[in-house]
């Protein structure tokens, strides 16, 4: 199993995990720091002793060029075109939200947050009680 294979495997499991509610995933308001870089919410779980943090935020990178008319216009262009797209992050952090390690940008981080933010607002609650009609 390759590096990148096994950290998928991680975030597939602590998926897993999320959606059979064994991992419970807490909103925390993110620190000064990630207020700057634009993360709006954080959310927090405890996995045995170690503390993860998730959370999703902007940056801006380099625009990438398919197709001839785009690259024609890009090539007369003297400016970088910067394009903003939005990322997530998986965190070990200390008890003062202090980061002490990140995971690696690796496919299913996305399902994991859209797991932890679906728990957290209890949205299985909120449609068994709107079936009910209560």
């Amino acid at each position: 199993m390759s590096d990148k294979e096994k950290w998928i495997r991680v975030v597939s499991n602590l998926n897993k995990l999320t959606q059979d509610r064994s991992l419970v995933w807490a909103s925390e308001p993110p620190t000064e720091g990630l207020r700057e870089r634009g993360v709006e919410n954080t959310y927090t779980a405890r996995y045995g002793s170690w503390i993860l943090r998730l959370y999703s935020y902007n940056v801006e990178v380099e625009a990438t060029t398919s197709g001839l008319v785009t690259a024609l216009v890009y090539a007369a262009s003297s400016r970088t075109k910067l394009i903003t797209v939005r990322r997530t992050r998986l965190e070990i952090v200390d008890t003062f939200q202090s980061p002490l390690w990140g995971f690696p940008e690796v496919s299913g981080l996305e399902d994991l947050l859209r797991s932890a933010q679906y728990q957290v607002a209890d949205v299985d609650g909120f449609v068994a009680a709107v079936l009910r009609g209560t």
